[in-house]
């Protein structure tokens, strides 16, 4: 653990507000909060873990929709948690790589060369080096977690900087391409987080962000069992605040579409919730031995990107 976490003598809980209506719009309970104090660690903070269904109290601005958890565990709080998180999905590196080189290739395709990028959250910088390798012909990533950064490549570890991102990280107008990859539901702050990304882009530049969608048919189905009910998620979109909330930071030429994932049966089967349906669908996929079988499918995220004018 690092030290800011070791140093970390009580947790406390702060209050949130929606961040297209800031305070002026109530806000109504989605679901109640089912964590205390003692169940928060570093490893409730690693990506990619698995379920625990351990959530903050959950409501949705009556002025727009959005949904977020409050409250929260403060800031200092959780970049502690964040510096200190494991890393732990080796695994599910290849699949990843996939799914966002997929969408990596559509935006190269639609704005041409991208010259320069930034990662916001890179883990190890699997996808960094994925960029370098399509062809990017500079890369830079910003990441919490200093095991994920000890575990990166060294193709690519001298280009990650270990810290959480904030405005005063890059210059303005540096960046083609600023990507987010299941990063926008984690954060304390996502509309300064986003001016901080559109400051470091270059006029004409784009925002990518892959993120979870709350009205998926998945999310719409499981309700609060769903994966992402998780103490990890502050905020949770849907593709109108999505888009709302890029207008509102600047970004134009704004679009918001579902997306497709690439993931192990083994992988998806553990993102159901316990049960006996759950227990029938592991046993068959590991008598059919399944488990390593990567499937293409919209298990219920959504891809946004926005221009900088101009």
């Amino acid at each position: 653990m690092t030290e800011r976490f070791e140093e970390l003598s009580e947790i406390r809980f702060v209050r949130t507000h929606c961040p297209i209506c800031g305070d002026e719009a109530g806000a109504r309970e989605l679901y109640p909060a089912n964590v205390q104090p003692q169940d928060l660690s570093p490893s409730t903070f690693s990506a990619r873990r698995k379920p625990d269904r351990v959530h903050y109290r959950v409501v949705v601005c009556t002025g727009c929709g959005l949904a977020r958890a409050d409250p929260v565990v403060d800031t200092v709080a959780l970049m502690a948690f964040y510096e200190a998180s494991h890393f732990g999905y080796v695994a599910q590196i290849a699949d990843l790589t996939a799914t966002y080189r997929a969408q990596f290739a559509r935006v190269a395709r639609s704005r041409g060369p991208i010259n320069k990028l930034l990662e916001v959250g890179c883990g190890n910088g699997f996808f960094l080096k994925e960029a370098l390798r399509m062809g990017v012909a500079e890369v830079c990533g910003v990441e919490a977690s200093r095991e994920a950064v000890g575990r990166a490549d060294p193709d690519v570890k001298d280009k990650i900087i270990t810290s959480p991102f904030t405005g005063d990280l890059f210059q303005r107008d540096t960046f083609d391409l600023v990507c987010l990859f299941q990063v926008l539901d984690h954060l304390p702050a996502p509309a300064e987080t986003l001016k901080a990304c559109f400051s470091a882009l270059r006029p004409g530049g784009m925002i990518l962000s892959f993120h979870h969608n709350l009205t998926a048919v998945s999310a719409r189905v499981l309700r609060e069992r769903s994966p992402i009910i998780d103490v990890e998620h502050t905020f949770l979109f849907t593709p109108k605040t999505t888009r709302r909330l890029l207008e509102t930071v600047g970004f134009g030429t704004v679009s918001v579409r579902p997306a497709v994932n690439r993931h192990s049966v083994e992988y998806l089967v553990s993102l159901l919730p316990p049960g006996a349906v759950t227990s029938v669908i592991s046993r068959v996929a590991s008598s059919m031995r399944l488990g390593g079988l990567s499937l293409w499918l919209p298990i219920g995220n959504t891809v946004a990107t926005g221009v900088k004018p101009s």
